[in-house]
């Protein structure tokens, strides 16, 4: 626009004098005025008449407070000029004199707080159309207003300069008229599909301020372009069709939008920004004589981005607070770093970890946000580590080495790495050799440091020693052994010889599992402690000693107790309801508050098992309350540490989220002020023979050390990936990763590839292996069903002999009839295992002709699979006693724990407590006192001293156990048969019925001694 406008005498003329004359000549040119009123604009007519009916019958207005009740989201609430202010203190007044005859739902006590959320806006019209609205300012038409600010601008000064002027848009909303959408908000990323765009707003100059209404405009100019500007920022201009077809440069500059608008103008924002970049990016790439391609923005664009702009503030929007500070009602106090007796209004303990999904204690640290996380210390190594490598870029397999030293090339760091090679691979006098024995090698390589994965453990012995726990364990948690070292001779060729451990003095060895301080030990209770495989293999970690152990199966506890190092454990026999009410009174026979630094529990499956066929029954309504149970234990004696395991499915993804049991369970813990975290952890990662894939909630005391989660050490079988549940924040829980691992997967066949064939069982005795026999009834007619199923292909089930073709009909007759579940196609039913797999998850019962669970057949051999290689695919040690008829027997290995998951995770908790997992002095921790809300009765119980163990609600005068309370510093003794009842027992894995009176025997197989004999009515005798 030519800012030096004059007149023909050569006197100068003012702007605004100028753009009147030109405005009449438009429209002299036009034949009709271009702006009269609000209703006709360049020819087109909108009968706002009509519309306005329409919008009425669109619109609701409040007429009392009960109204609130049928107002839907995509309602629009009408209060003159939608003066929000206007509304609450219309519906405040309403709610004042219609309060008495509001009547609340019985369930809602007096003092509940009721709220009423009305969104800001939910308008999809501008506000302008609505009955009963007014402008804010005077209102007049687009070319009036243009004058009048013209006159303003240059009552300021005068104006220089030609290339354009501005004015200011505010409380503007942006809409489109057509047929199908009358007047409609729009946001003007839309702009380009249609013909114009309408706007009502407030231009202003200073203090002139004039509303504008449906005002037509084609243009949107946006400015700060150039990497050297971080964000459009306000520079965008809408540049009207009246201006236009001026042919004058004035534009009007969006300020803040209207209340209704601001929905719609703030995703543009952002879409405006990233245009930016994407223009500037390809800017960058031309002036570098690139081509931008679309796979450039799958990362190079991001990389770009953040290198040109991460110090911007528009880039840093940590402290960008969600709403505008005239919406603050209100101010709230925080303590952080602060506890539950505060009396700030709010207290901060725990930060959530997004990369890591865990809740851990507060720290400084935390406070420093860096937009992309917080970043964790990477792993640093030292001479002498024993460490695994990736040695190929393109395999997933580790291999052993010891650092021998670092050293720097440029900018590369490299090391120089000893071999200790897998001694069944290179000495041919032991090709038996546990997976996990090492031979120290002569031979060092040089690689990139990077190639470390991460530390394992390692420790030589002598050949004469017995190997211990984890290293007896085939490399489960990455635990391996030395014996013997590698000696060139003279010829050329190696030996392999003894090795001196103490020869070793570079090599940082693992810790010695015999040296273990047990004062040292977490003092343990096992909740739901089955056969003990959970218990024992976390107390093979090292770092935990099983005190109390309880269970309301008496063939499960016996079980527990004669695989139990005497003079250790006290078990409980009965439901954990009556342990747990007798604990809250104070009884003299439970473990006190402050004695328990470790709880663990695998509560009942079968509330959430997919095998459940109702899960709403009353039983396994009791089942799933029982993890309410756990964390009344955990809020009674505040343990430093604690596990809870149970199926996948306990966890919810998107249905039923409302009664997700384990985000509760989570939530609980976690108010609480435990550092948590959810751990998915498949069977077959850490050595077991099984597809066995459980859900762990880990949680730690506030300041204390937190386990790092165990790292897969075998590789994945052929599964697809999975995750676990989902977060109100869009994540999940946990998932299943493809990781480098040192050792392969172990098959069913790798597993049990040393037992006799026996055929079909039916001798039902393997002489040298006890437990290698049938755990049910093998009837003829089951025994001609299993024998006909093909043995090859591998993998069999009559689903896949019969409509695969490999099955005749006369063969077919043998099953049951058409129609039935067992005979479908999907089913599993009289399936043989793969060989080459894993095992199929061991259940409670061994089923061959169950449609979901048949798949248990031996691969070769006609037989369903044996108690023994049921154990062997759970981990139980061949020198373990099942106690119980054969059929309790499968049952206690199917509701187990896999014992390399339970010791993968006993390990984690040691490296936590100890603070190392080398041959070093142990840093145990000191945790910080929990403060304990007693009740007058448990005061009262804690007074006395520690009596006999005995869980009978019915007396609390009967003794069996130690007499005296146990200091921290010495191991917990008991007597070798020691009785343990409730009035809630039962044989059974069921925490549901009572069982009338009748006789237990608890006595633990060590030597043999006169069985303590406890009735359940209370009566005892010797």
């Amino acid at each position: 626009m030519d800012r030096r406008a004059h007149s023909s005498n050569g006197q100068r003329t003012s702007y605004s004098t100028v753009y009147r004359q030109e405005v009449a000549n438009l429209e002299s040119a036009c034949f009709r005025p271009l702006l009269c009123d609000d209703t006709e604009i360049y020819g087109s007519h909108v009968d706002v008449g009509s519309f306005e009916t329409y919008a009425r019958t669109r619109s609701r207005s409040l007429s009392s407070p009960s109204e609130l009740e049928d107002v839907d989201d995509g309602d629009v609430l009408t209060a003159g000029g939608l003066d929000l202010k206007a509304l609450q203190d219309k519906t405040r007044e309403e709610t004042t004199s219609g309060i008495e005859g509001l009547r609340l739902p019985n369930h809602v006590s007096l003092s509940t707080n009721l709220e009423v959320r009305i969104p800001v806006s939910t308008l999809t019209q501008p506000r302008s159309l609505f009955e009963g609205a007014e402008p804010p300012v005077p209102h007049t038409t687009e070319a009036k207003a243009v004058a009048v600010l013209l006159d303003a601008l240059e009552s300021r000064g005068p104006i220089e300069g030609d290339d354009f002027l501005e004015f200011e848009l505010d409380d503007f909303s942006i809409y489109i008229d057509a047929p199908q959408y009358p007047n409609e908000l729009r946001p003007l990323q839309h702009l380009n599909k249609a013909d114009r765009f309408f706007f009502d707003g407030i231009l202003s100059v200073g203090d002139t301020r004039l509303y504008l209404k449906r005002v037509p405009f084609r243009e949107l100019p946006v400015g700060n372009y150039g990497d050297e500007h971080h964000s459009v920022g306000d520079q965008i201009w809408i540049r009207s069709v009246l201006n236009e077809q001026l042919n004058k440069e004035v534009y009007y500059k969006l300020r803040s939008p209207s209340v209704e608008y601001a929905r719609y103008h703030n995703p543009f924002l952002w879409i405006a920004d990233l245009a930016k970049h994407v223009i500037d990016y390809c800017e960058h790439l031309r002036t570098t004589d690139r081509r931008a391609v679309l796979s450039d923005f799958k990362s190079r664009f991001s990389i770009w981005a953040l290198r040109k702009h991460r110090k911007s503030e528009a880039f840093r929007k940590c402290d960008v607070a969600k709403v505008r500070e005239e919406d603050i009602i209100s101010t709230h106090t925080v303590d952080w770093f602060g506890t539950p007796s505060t009396s700030a209004n709010l207290f901060v303990r725990q930060t959530y970890l997004c990369d890591e999904q865990r809740w851990v204690t507060l720290q400084h640290g935390h406070m420093k946000c860096e937009s992309r996380g917080l970043s964790r210390q990477p792993e640093e190594f030292e001479v002498g580590d024993a460490v695994l490598v990736q040695t190929q870029s393109t395999s997933l397999d580790l291999e052993n080495f010891m650092i021998e030293a670092f050293s720097m090339e440029g900018t590369k760091k490299f090391v120089r790495l000893r071999r200790l090679l897998r001694r069944r691979l290179v000495d041919r006098s032991a090709p038996k050799s546990p997976l996990n024995e090492l031979v120290y090698s002569e031979r060092l390589v040089d690689m990139e440091a990077k190639s470390i994965a991460r530390r394992c453990l390692v420790r030589a012995f002598r050949t004469d020693e017995r190997i211990p726990a984890p290293y007896d364990r085939n490399g489960t948690g990455d635990a391996f052994f030395i014996t013997h070292q590698e000696l060139a001779t003279g010829d050329g060729t190696t030996r392999f010889v003894p090795v001196d451990p103490d020869a070793l003095d570079l090599l940082r060895q693992g810790f010695n599992p015999n040296c273990t301080i047990k004062s040292e030990r977490l003092r343990g209770l096992d909740l739901f402690c089955g056969g003990g495989n959970f218990g024992r293999g976390l107390e093979d970690g090292g770092a935990i000693q099983m005190r109390w152990a309880n269970d309301i199966w008496g063939e499960a506890i016996h079980t527990y107790m004669a695989n139990t190092t005497p003079g250790t454990c006290t078990p409980f026999l009965g439901s954990v309801d009556d342990l747990l009410r007798q604990a809250l009174l104070g009884s003299k026979k439970t473990p006190r508050p402050g004695e328990v630094d470790f709880i663990s529990g695998g509560s009942p499956c079968p509330g959430f098992s997919l095998l459940t066929n109702d899960k709403t029954t009353d039983k396994q309504r009791k089942n799933q309350s029982l993890v309410a149970s756990f964390a009344s234990y955990v809020d009674l004696y505040r343990p430093h540490y604690g596990l809870l395991e149970n199926v996948i499915q306990m966890v919810q993804s998107k249905h039923n989220r409302d009664e997700c049991v384990f985000s509760q369970l989570v939530s609980a813990i976690v108010g609480l002020g435990y550092q948590t975290q959810i751990l998915f952890l498949d069977a077959w990662s850490f050595g077991a023979s099984q597809s066995r894939s459980r859900v762990f909630l880990m949680f730690t005391a506030p300041g204390l050390r937190v386990p790092k989660a165990p790292i897969p050490t075998h590789s994945r079988p052929d599964v697809p990936r999975r995750k676990l549940g989902l977060m109100s924040n869009g994540q999940s829980f946990s998932q299943r990763e493809h990781l480098p691992t040192p050792f392969k997967f172990v098959s069913a066949m790798e597993a049990t590839d040393d037992l006799p064939d026996i055929q079909d069982s039916k001798a039902d005795y393997c002489v040298g292996f006890p437990d290698h026999r049938l755990a049910m009834g093998y009837t003829p007619a089951l025994r001609k069903q299993v024998q006909h199923i093909p043995t090859q292909p591998w993998g069999m089930s009559f689903s896949k002999a019969y409509y695969g073709g490999f099955m005749d009909e006369s063969t077919r007759q043998l099953y049951p009839i058409r129609g039935k579940t067992r005979v479908s196609k999907i089913s599993r039913g009289w399936g043989r295992i793969e060989p080459n797999s894993v095992f199929p998850t061991i259940t409670t019962t061994c089923s061959p002709a169950d449609a979901r669970v048949g798949q248990i057949s031996h691969w070769y051999q006609p037989r369903p699979i044996t108690i023994l290689e049921a154990r062997r695919a759970q981990g139980f040690l061949d020198s373990e006693v099942l106690v119980g008829s054969a059929l309790n027997q499968y049952r206690i290995v199917g509701n187990s724990v896999a014992r390399q998951v339970a010791l993968a995770l006993g390990l984690a908790i040691r490296e936590a407590w100890f603070g190392t997992m080398l041959d070093e002095k142990p840093m145990p921790q000191k945790a910080a006192g929990n403060s304990y809300d007693v009740t007058k009765s448990i005061e009262a119980g804690l007074g006395a001293s520690s009596g006999p163990i005995l869980l009978d609600s019915s007396s609390d005068e009967q003794s069996a156990g130690v007499s005296e309370p146990l200091p921290r510093e010495t191991p917990l003794t008991t007597p070798l048969t020691t009785p343990a009842i409730s009035d809630m027992s039962e044989r059974t894995g069921s925490e549901t019925r009572r069982k009338r009176t009748s006789t237990f025997y608890i006595e633990v197989v060590a030597k043999r001694h006169r069985s303590t004999i406890v009735k359940l009515d209370g009566d005892g005798s010797v």
